[in-house]
């Protein structure tokens, strides 16, 4: 089924205002390279193809590199998407782009994944929300950290990524929600590590809530955190470049803290084209700390954190009446 396989091909080449991306980022050992791509399709009715962005994460520069529609192919059982000359899937990745001013070519394997848990209730990240059909925007997990192996040349100079770490998830569906926050972090100093939070403004029969997904994944623990499974967003605090929320669940709390860096633009979704503009860093430094009644379980700090923040998201939080300073 479909839905146990979020990481596959949910649409169809045949649907309307549909785009569906897989965001794969790579860190070298050495910290010293970041790049991250997001192969997708764009089908709306003024301008429908497939798309690589690229993002690397050191100088944040950006490339949006088209492709013709038909060009795109994918499995609807795994994660398995070539768009022209590349190659995108779990088992690693093959790039050969020359455009948009970015000449990048190699290959990757990943291997030894970190997969997000299964069950009936929650197939995926979304929890019991993975079975309400046509939702505006759909998320899902592919491998919250993996090893990286191989080279990628850009601009004529080679790039190692042996040894380094990997991170996949997606997005499907008819646009991105109209505000949100995205950190992602799995370059800790604790090794087999990894942290992902989205909250975001979401539509609902003609109204809207504000939801989150979430988790905290550490010594082979994964700590979901999400508004299926009874999470609460406590505070959120933006001071100057800091980025500051609080989530429990039980008697978990959680508390990540974000700095923000450089960040560069990329093309986001909106009934299916990809003609809105946005902020990313995949630079940024983070620290999450998870406790329970007894004092901190564990406290963690990572660098070459994904950090999207859309302003109106604070108004929203706050319309929502959840604490928030910005």
């Amino acid at each position: 089924m479909p839905i146990f396989s979020p990481e596959a091909f949910q649409g169809s080449l045949t649907r309307k205002n549909y785009f569906e991306g897989w965001y794969c980022k790579q860190v070298s050992a050495d910290r010293s390279a970041v790049f991250s791509f997001i192969p997708g399709i764009s089908l709306s009715a003024q301008d429908s193809h497939a798309f690589i962005q690229v993002i690397n994460g050191i100088t944040a520069e950006t490339h949006y590199c088209t492709f013709p529609v038909e060009s795109f192919s994918a499995s609807s059982e795994r994660f398995d998407v070539t768009i022209g000359k590349n190659r995108f899937s779990r088992d690693g990745i093959s790039i050969d782009i020359d455009q948009d001013g970015i000449a990048i070519s190699g290959e990757l394997t990943y291997k030894n994944h970190v997969l997000f848990p299964q069950s009936l209730f929650a197939p995926g990240i979304m929890g019991p929300f993975s079975y309400i059909p046509r939702m505006e925007c759909n998320h899902g997990m592919v491998s919250a950290n993996h090893a990286v192996m191989g080279t990628l040349s850009v601009a004529g100079s080679k790039v190692n990524f042996s040894g380094g770490d990997g991170y996949i998830e997606k997005d499907w569906g008819r646009s991105f929600p109209q505000s949100w926050i995205w950190v992602q972090c799995n370059s800790f100093e604790t090794p087999d590590s990894s942290f992902m939070l989205s909250v975001a403004k979401i539509p609902s029969m003609g109204t809207w809530f504000t939801g989150f997904v979430g988790f905290f994944y550490c010594e082979g623990v994964f700590h979901t955190f999400a508004t299926w499974n009874g999470s609460k967003i406590i505070s959120v605090d933006r001071t100057g470049s800091f980025l500051t929320i609080v989530i429990k669940k039980g008697l978990l709390r959680c508390t990540v803290t974000a700095e923000h860096k450089f960040s560069g633009m990329l093309r986001a979704p909106s009934l299916g084209g990809m003609n809105r503009h946005i902020k990313e860093s995949v630079d940024s430094s983070i620290s999450v700390k998870l406790e329970n009644q007894t004092g901190t379980i564990t406290e963690i700090h990572g660098t070459h954190a994904g950090l999207e923040i859309i302003e109106a998201i604070f108004s929203v939080l706050k319309d929502s009446g959840i604490p928030c300073s910005a």
